[in-house]
Parts: structure tokens; C-alpha cells; sequence
């Protein structure tokens, strides 16, 4: 199979999971799309067979997962020891680091490699709203 072939495929089948497995119903059913067994089937083998052929397309997709499942949770925890540290030092840092990657190109490209690869979003903090009392 041709590399240009392959990767459409590859992409049709990845981006169709995604699109399917994230569909709703109508706004009147908040309930998720379900697919019939055959249909899981289908896509299932075509998966494995596309996974058996191309182990590497598996290990793309464990890093991509492994990437989501921990990035918020650690990204959440910097926040929160952030904010809870009386120094300021630490704020500046923090500061430092997401301005880099929110004001320069090579911080945009690298961010934007790193959203579009593994879903992983680098925003600056929010402002805070100012202690009252």
C-alpha cells in the first residue's frame, strides 16, 4: 500500500471513530450515539488489521491517550501549588514559561504542535479578580 494511500486511510478511520464516538443524538436526547454490534465489528477489525500491519500507528495512538490522561490533571496541580505559594517567584516562572510559548513563534509553533498531537493546550492563567477584604 502506498505511504499516501495508508495515511488516508488511516486518517478517514481515526478521524470517523472520533466523529462517531463523539456524536449526539438530537438536543432532545442527550443520550450518545450507540453503534450496532456488526457495525463495532467493522470497525474493530479494520482497527486491528490497520494496528497488526502498522505497529507504530498504535504506539502513536497509546502516546496520544497517555499525553490527554495526564496533561490536565498535572497541568491542574502546577496551577493549584502555584496560586497556594506565598512567594512570587514561583507565579513569575510559571508566567515566564506560558508567555513563551503564547508570545513567541517558536513557542506558538511548539504549542500548536503540541495541541494538535497530543490535545494538550497551553493558555495563559487567567487573570485573577482582585482580593476584596
Amino acid at each position: 500500500m502506498k505511504p499516501t494511500r495508508f495515511l488516508l486511510l488511516a486518517a478517514l478511520v481515526f478521524f470517523g471513530w472520533h466523529a462517531v464516538s463523539f456524536a449526539q443524538t438530537p438536543a432532545t436526547d442527550a443520550t450518545a450515539l450507540t453503534l450496532s454490534p456488526d457495525t463495532q465489528n467493522v470497525i474493530l477489525s479494520v482497527l486491528t488489521k490497520l494496528m497488526a500491519s502498522h505497529p507504530w500507528v498504535a504506539t502513536l495512538l497509546a502516546f496520544m491517550g497517555t499525553m490527554r490522561a495526564w496533561a490536565k490533571p498535572v497541568s491542574s496541580l502546577v496551577h493549584s501549588i502555584v496560586d497556594l505559594t506565598p512567594s512570587k517567584t514561583d507565579d513569575s516562572l510559571l508566567n515566564s514559561v506560558t508567555s513563551f510559548f503564547t508570545d513567541t513563534p517558536l513557542g506558538r509553533f511548539l504549542a500548536y504542535l503540541l495541541d494538535w498531537l497530543t490535545s494538550i493546550k497551553i493558555q495563559p492563567p487567567a487573570a485573577k479578580p482582585p482580593v476584596v477584604g
